[in-house]
């Protein structure tokens, strides 16, 4: 009895050791300006993110992560938005979340981050998208990834209420099915397949190859989306993508067309190759066109370590509209592996409306722990 009592006490010793309590998060400093014809407005804010989860490494993990927004000064919100849809600061429950996991496949239960390409985090702002509902992965198969996940509700910058959670489609959700393989060398395949019930079916491809051509990395992708709704409005969207870079430069040529009706992001930043920080094909409407130039240099070879220099521009081509054009700097300095700065500058001309062209300005400081 006394051995029983003994060995009960010494695995339960055991298994509490296992379990630990971890932390995480980030302070986030924002700054945005907007100008355009009619007005000139800035914002400044402060927030982050807390993320606290108990574990057993390998078995299970219990999280909650708090994301909060905070305005400094102005409320204009505007551009890309800082605040509530009532243009106040909030604190939001993001993340609640079971994680369970057996071999190579997990399950995540509750509110949660979630990246794929029509339901991302899309973290452009003070908070990101999360979403709500079941997602499991699994890596069985070798050199491949599998994902189902059924999403119910969402909230994030881009949803229409940032500060609550609202459902996805009505109380039907959205469903589904993805998958990536990288079992061919230099090759990976993405398969993703999503149903809004009585809305719409999506599909997405893409596929990726990288070389070396002497010191100089090469990447090259395309991508084919089908956009089918219930409406019979329909869209097919196909992409091109090549990149060369080296230690300290890299030069990006994109192409996208729409076929059919306009493209749609749906739940996120899209997954476009010509996205830019705030146009996307999406944006040209029906049969739209687009050409995204960029170039990035890291500036430590001029002697300004741990800075990076980014420009791009991207002209979207309407079918009955004169075209939108884009066009960024951006500027990210690392201080510290916990300290970073961000900022963007983008200058946005609407050839067609004039009073849609704006300029922004967005500056984030980062500080993780």
């Amino acid at each position: 009895m006394k051995k029983q009592i003994f060995y009960g006490l010494l695995l339960s010793t055991v298994a509490l050791e296992a379990i630990e309590l971890k932390h995480d998060g980030y302070v986030r400093w924002g700054y945005q300006s907007f100008k355009n014809n009619a007005s000139s407005e800035y914002d400044s804010a402060i927030g982050g993110k807390l993320n606290v989860e108990l574990q057993q490494k390998g078995y299970f993990a219990l999280g909650a992560t708090f994301y909060t927004t905070n305005a400094l000064s102005n409320k204009e919100n505007i551009g890309v938005p800082f605040y509530s849809s009532q243009n106040n600061s909030y604190t939001l429950l993001g993340e609640a979340y079971l994680r369970l996991k057996l071999g190579q496949t997990k399950a995540v239960i509750g509110r949660q981050l979630f990246d794929s390409p029509f339901a991302n985090s899309d973290d452009v702002g003070m908070t990101p998208n999360t979403f709500e509902g079941i997602v499991v992965t699994s890596k069985e198969i070798p050199n491949a990834k599998i994902v189902g996940a059924y999403l119910a509700k969402w909230s994030g910058v881009d949803s229409d209420t940032p500060q609550e959670f609202t459902r996805l489609n009505g109380d039907r959700g959205l469903y589904i099915l993805g998958g990536v393989y990288g079992g061919v060398e230099n090759l990976k395949l993405k398969a993703w397949f999503y149903n809004l019930q009585d809305n719409a079916m999506l599909s997405y491809f893409e596929a990726n190859y990288d070389f070396k051509v002497d010191e100089v990395q090469v990447a090259l992708a395309t991508q084919y989306s089908v956009q089918d709704y219930e409406n019979g409005d329909h869209s097919t969207i196909y992409g091109a993508f090549i990149e060369a870079s080296t230690n300290h430069m890299r030069a990006v040529l994109a192409y996208n067309e729409v076929d059919g009706g306009a493209a749609d992001n749906f739940f996120g930043g899209g997954p476009f190759f010509t996205s830019a920080q705030h146009i996307t094909v999406t944006d040209g409407g029906d049969n739209a066109t687009a050409l995204l130039l960029g170039a990035s240099l890291d500036l430590g070879v001029v002697g300004i370590e741990n800075l990076v220099l980014g420009v791009s521009y991207l002209d979207v081509e309407r079918q009955r509209l004169q075209a939108i054009n884009e066009f960024d700097v951006t500027l990210e300095y690392s201080y510290a592996k916990n300290l970073n700065l961000q900022l963007i500058y983008s200058d946005i001309e609407d050839k067609s409306f004039n009073d849609e062209s704006f300029k922004n300005v967005r500056v984030f400081v980062n500080y993780s722990f």
